[in-house]
């Protein structure tokens, strides 16, 4: 027998499970906020600030759009980490606390394959949500570049976006 036997089998339990549990569309949602909210909250930190600070004299640079790419990755990074750690953990705990994992190893399915089913469907999952979270801020980088009258800002966030989505993916998969 294979470390990969039944590998098919466990990723469409995977991502049936994934759907069941609501676990895409909360994923997506919250990569769909981040996404919007990082451009927004780029643009009017200045504004925050200074209204918040009154008469204090905060300095707070112009908003640009490397500023917006930048919190963007940030937020990504951050929501992106704990949000794989806290998929993974609920995914096995859920699968041990209910037996299915001991029933499931007792089959003619190895480990790797049961955990690389686990791996491979929240991978996808990371997937479908980073593309909604772009979707916005390719939105946002749009009428940014129109307030900023700079073409090639655009490209250069073009170019870190794709770059973004392909290492998030590559590095989860990892």
């Amino acid at each position: 027998m294979s470390g990969l036997a039944g590998f098919g089998v466990l990723i469409r339990k995977e991502l049936l499970e994934t759907v069941r549990t609501f676990r895409l569309p909360i994923v997506v949602g919250l990569f769909a906020v981040v996404g919007i909210g990082s451009p927004l909250l780029a643009r009017f930190t200045p504004e925050i600030v200074e209204a918040l600070a009154g008469d204090m004299g905060i300095p707070v640079p112009t908003p640009t759009v490397e500023a917006a790419i930048d919190q963007l990755l940030k937020n990504l990074a951050q929501f992106g980490g704990l949000t794989a750690i806290l998929l993974a953990m609920g995914s096995v705990a859920a699968e041990k606390e209910r037996g299915t994992a001991a029933l499931l190893l007792t089959k003619p399915v190895g480990r790797a394959a049961f955990l690389g089913a686990k791996v491979a469907a929240l991978g996808l999952v990371f997937l479908l949500a980073c593309l909604p979270s772009c979707l916005p801020w390719l939105a946002c980088g749009a009428v940014l570049q129109r307030l900023l009258r700079s073409d090639r800002a655009f490209r250069i966030f073009n170019v870190t976006m794709a770059a973004l989505l392909a290492l998030s993916v590559i590095l989860f998969l990892w």
